[in-house]
């Protein structure tokens, strides 16, 4: 039997019920279509039967504790850090190239001082505090105040 929308949410709801994660109007809601629809009743008496058995029963104890063995772990970490250098790479091309053209679409001055790999950081701040200026004079608005007396 297909269930509509608003039984399949009904049944999460329920779920959701039984873990105390429902607020208010959810339940008042909950309660308003399970006095309605009796599929979702019997569905409901079902799961909360099959939940108060499970909670009941005593929880055992495994005879030999879970291990992950040293060699799986690694490869999981291992993953995640490749991941994590591969953006980090691809963020750091994408700064270079975005900060190394100018408005005219040519490399500028301190994208080769970059690329070559020159180290002198002297002059590339030099470039920066030169590109600044350039562009800052130039997309500043001038404001002149008047003093009237």
């Amino acid at each position: 039997m297909a269930l509509n929308e608003e039984c399949s949410r009904v049944r999460e709801l329920i779920s959701l019920e039984l873990d105390g994660a429902l607020s208010r109007f959810e339940t008042a809601g909950l309660r308003r279509h399970l006095k309605a629809c009796a599929d979702c009743r019997a569905y409901a008496t079902d799961v909360r039967q099959a939940t108060g058995l499970l909670r009941g029963t005593a929880l055992v104890a495994r005879p030999t504790p879970v291990t992950v063995p040293a060699a799986e772990r690694g490869r999981a970490g291992r993953g995640a850090v490749r991941v994590g250098a591969a953006a980090a790479v691809v963020a750091s091309l994408a700064a270079l190239v975005a900060g190394g053209l100018t408005t005219g679409g040519t490399p500028s001055a301190s994208a080769g001082a970059t690329a070559s790999g020159s180290g002198d950081l002297s002059a590339m701040r030099a470039i920066r505090r030169q590109q600044l200026a350039v562009s800052t004079a130039a997309d500043t608005p001038r404001i002149r105040v008047i003093e009237i007396d």
